[in-house]
């Protein structure tokens, strides 16, 4: 059973409840006909030609619900494709960031449906969210006081660390260099050891 398929026990009761109503097309067509049957010289085709016509409008009202839950579960999948992307871009920064025209079409859509679902998940745009994932995680590493600075800006994907060192800056409203000195404050000097 995949994502789309729908379940009829759900959708004929909705299209049943909508023709309930006393001002809907059903009821309306309903009344015509009991006026119509009771003057007509051939009462079985009438019959037989209103049965058709409500069978008619009946299918037609179930594939509208179908189309609109389809609707729905199209966004879902949408979605889905959107956090699929952006899982594997934060799966490896030390991967150069594919620009929006990639990422778009990584998930099979329009830049601009890429950008606007990503949004709507996120709150921010694809390249600020990957750079904020990227300095947090930069951020992690240096205060583990394990690695030097070079290594981080290698592991995040600055071929530089003169242009991590900048990003990082914007992030944080301080250095990286803060950051790793701050880890190393608390540790003897090799010459009190």
């Amino acid at each position: 059973v995949g994502p789309l398929s729908l379940d009829l026990d759900d959708v004929i009761p909705k299209v049943l409840s909508n023709w309930s109503h006393q001002h809907s097309l059903f009821t309306s067509r309903h009344a015509v006909f009991h006026k119509e049957y009771q003057q007509a010289v051939s009462p079985d085709l009438l019959a037989k030609s209103y049965f058709l016509q409500f069978v008619l409008l009946f299918i037609d009202d179930v594939h509208t619900q179908i189309l609109s839950q389809t609707a729905e579960n199209f966004k879902e999948m949408d979605l889905r494709r959107v956090k699929e992307v952006e899982a594997k871009i934060t799966a490896d920064f030390k991967k150069s960031t594919p620009s929006i025209n990639e990422m778009a079409k990584m998930a099979g859509m329009s830049v601009s449906k890429f950008k606007n679902l990503f949004y709507e998940l996120y709150g921010i745009t694809p390249h600020q969210y990957i750079v904020d994932k990227k300095m947090l995680y930069a951020k992690g590493l240096l205060l583990t006081g394990k690695y030097s600075i070079s290594y981080v800006a290698y592991k995040v994907g600055y071929h530089h660390p003169s242009g991590f060192t900048r990003v990082f800056k914007q992030k944080f409203n301080h250095s990286p260099n803060s950051t790793y000195l701050e880890t190393h404050d608390n540790e003897p000097t090799p010459l009190e050891c």
